[in-house]
């Protein structure tokens, strides 16, 4: 325990109980108490982590759509060379985008989802 910093710290136990508990239910009340943190705070990290796990969720997706494409066996260097030439916005676009960006405007069908 005493290796352990910060092991009591509210992000600490919040992390923990939405592990173990994703769906607290009607003891979202008694969470909050045992996290130090007032309900609407314990709701409010709650609803941060389900959009982040959306969102993970769909990147993966994504990822798993295209990472059989053609064109996803090109490094991130090579695609945004493509793009460049093709003039396709490349700012901040990781190599999933690139990839659907350039199959899009190369009239490339888009894989099937998996499934």
């Amino acid at each position: 325990w005493d290796d352990t910093s910060g092991l009591y710290l509210p992000s600490r136990i919040l992390d923990l109980m939405y592990k173990a508990f994703p769906d607290p239910g009607v003891y979202q009340d008694k969470f909050a108490l045992l996290a130090f943190v007032s309900v609407e705070d314990f709701k409010t990290y709650y609803k941060a982590q389900d959009e982040k796990l959306k969102k993970l969720y769909e990147q993966d997706s994504q990822r798993g759509k295209w990472s059989d494409h053609e064109l996803y066996k090109y490094t991130v260097k090579q695609l945004i060379e493509k793009c460049v030439k093709l003039n396709i916005p490349v700012k901040g676009a990781k190599k999933v985008a690139l990839v659907e960006r350039l199959a899009k405007s190369m009239g490339i069908s888009e894989p099937a989802a998996r499934g």
